[in-house]
């Protein structure tokens, strides 16, 4: 946690201050979603992100708010003394190259809920929800299909 502590406070005083350009809203979010990899390889692939988040300014308060209320949550250090008074099954999903929700961290998460099962999706980064489609979701269908 210590590790994202400096860049999550870089973004949380960028967001505060105005609007954010978009170049830098697009670099941010490349550098988060996809793999080092995946940047560097295929033009194709950051080409289709790049569009995906060409649509989206985050320039109005009520946007740049709602991207400060992730990044406080984020820097919360209490999250891990709640997770053992989780009463449900939970699936903790990580994504194998996420830089702002390691495996670790999901792990370890797992681990102190009463009934946490911990799966990770190899080869993908934070925006694995989208590039793993294909391994997330049958994960999840079978996670519900048990509970």
């Amino acid at each position: 946690m210590l590790r994202r502590r400096p860049p999550l406070s870089a973004m949380r005083a960028l967001f505060a201050a105005g609007p954010v350009p978009q170049e830098f809203f697009i670099a941010e979010n490349l550098m988060n979603a996809l793999t080092a990899e995946q940047l560097r390889d295929d033009d194709a692939l950051v080409g289709q992100w790049v569009e995906l988040l060409s649509g989206t300014m985050w320039d109005t308060p009520g946007d740049r708010g709602q991207y400060l209320a992730c990044i406080e949550w984020m820097l919360d250090v209490d999250h891990a003394a709640r997770w053992p008074r989780i009463g449900v099954p939970v699936l903790v999903l990580a994504l194998e190259h996420d830089l702002l929700f390691p495996p670790r961290g999901g792990r370890l998460a797992a681990a102190v809920m009463p009934q946490g099962r911990f799966a990770e999706i190899a080869g993908h980064a934070h925006g694995g929800a989208i590039t793993a489609r294909d391994q997330i979701g049958p994960a999840v269908l079978e996670f519900f299909a048990e509970h």
